[in-house]
């Protein structure tokens, strides 16, 4: 889908002719500071929706923890004002307020291609569905090519003064493919052990 979006974005670059006044990779810029900031708002028709820019609201950080203070971008309520959602004790002075990118159902692969970072509670219905419907068998070969154990010291390796100098998009394909692996992992049955009786008494 990234790169699907990336020659997209080329295409339309190159018709718009010799100098644009603009390079191609300021438009890629200027391109994913609106998809990573944008809202889905309800329309008033039954059923419509558009996408708007709304200053102050788009600088939120995202989180889906439960008790966190909210904010609802009124997408479920056309002609609503925005509201803050919070939890019995309200929001205390100081309190950082969130929001939850992509309304909270997006799966992990679009959290990398909207949003460039993986939530870590992350929508994990949808990422089953990738798993389940999206990914090939070749793609399922290339994740048991190495073990979750083998990525988790990879990024722990990375991550350490004087580590493997992998690049934050290196280190975020091998934490997408953590993400992966562990629902396969769990979809998979329990190994059974192999019992084998006592022989019997002469």
């Amino acid at each position: 889908e990234t790169r699907r979006r990336m020659a997209t974005l080329a295409e339309r670059y190159a018709a718009l002719g010799a100098d644009p006044g603009f390079t191609l990779e300021q438009l890629r810029w200027a391109t994913w500071v609106v998809v990573s900031r944008v809202l889905t708002v309800a329309g008033e028709e039954p059923n419509s929706q558009f996408k708007v820019l709304i200053p102050f609201i788009d600088m939120f950080n995202h989180d889906t923890a439960k008790g966190a203070a909210q904010v609802l971008s009124g997408r479920a309520a056309p002609g609503s004002f925005m509201k803050v959602v919070a939890g019995p004790g309200g929001v205390r002075a100081g309190e950082q307020v969130f929001i939850q990118y992509g309304g909270g159902v997006i799966g992990s692969e679009r959290f990398l291609q909207d949003y460039g970072f993986l939530d870590p509670k992350g929508a994990r219905q949808t990422d089953a569905g990738f798993v389940e419907h999206v990914l090939s068998a070749g793609d399922r070969a290339a994740l048991e090519a190495t073990s979750l154990e083998q990525d988790r010291a990879l990024l722990r390796e990375a991550a350490s003064e004087g580590g493997s100098g992998l690049s934050y998009r290196a280190r975020l394909a091998v934490a997408f493919r953590m993400v992966l692996k562990e629902f396969v992992a769990r979809k998979q049955p329990p190994k059974t052990r192999r019992v084998v009786p006592p022989s019997a008494g002469p």
